[in-house]
């Protein structure tokens, strides 16, 4: 193989390294936000014993939270981390991460669940407006988050002040 080949082949192995290690570490960030979340949300009373974390759709996040959630609770609680398809969404879920690859499938999702106490979070352009609860956004290749207030309140859960104040879109006109 000539030297021409053998570098072009390099640069595209690391052109994919450095995309793979770029998207695990935003969702590492994500997870970890997550995380934080829960020490500013308070979801109406819940006896059940685990804190349930459900991903719908493909994304790197559950394997990042689960990671950081292995040793932790959340309200005392061990958390239990599992992957639910659209119609098999329950009232025993607490917190729901919605991937991109549900654009399709959002009103649904979420008009089966507005009126329960699911926090929804998802990382996709136009779900604020949608509904979900918290969204992520990449901005300068940083991770920030913006809040749809009207939604948490008809879900029966409250953010605190201290987390609707770090959202961007925070005292912003709608």
């Amino acid at each position: 193989m000539n030297s021409k080949i053998r570098i072009i082949f390099l640069f595209i192995y690391l052109f994919i390294s450095f995309r793979i290690t770029a998207q695990y570490d935003e969702y590492s960030i994500k997870a970890v936000y997550l995380e934080k979340f829960t020490h500013y949300i308070e979801w109406p009373e819940d006896s059940s014993e685990v804190f349930t974390i459900a991903t719908i759709g493909s994304n790197p996040l559950k394997e990042k939270a689960e990671l950081l959630f292995k040793e932790r609770k959340i309200k005392s609680r061990p958390v239990l981390f599992i992957e639910v398809a659209p119609n098999s969404l329950n009232d025993e879920i607490n917190i729901l991460f919605i991937s991109k690859d549900q654009k399709n499938s959002l009103r649904n999702i979420l008009k089966k669940i507005s009126d329960k106490p699911i926090l929804t979070i998802a990382d996709t352009d136009g779900f604020i407006e949608e509904g979900v609860h918290i969204n992520f956004f990449l901005e300068d290749n940083k991770v920030f988050f913006e809040i749809n207030e009207e939604a948490l309140k008809r879900s029966g859960i409250r953010a605190r002040y201290q987390l609707l104040r770090l959202a961007k879109n925070f005292g912003r006109e709608e």
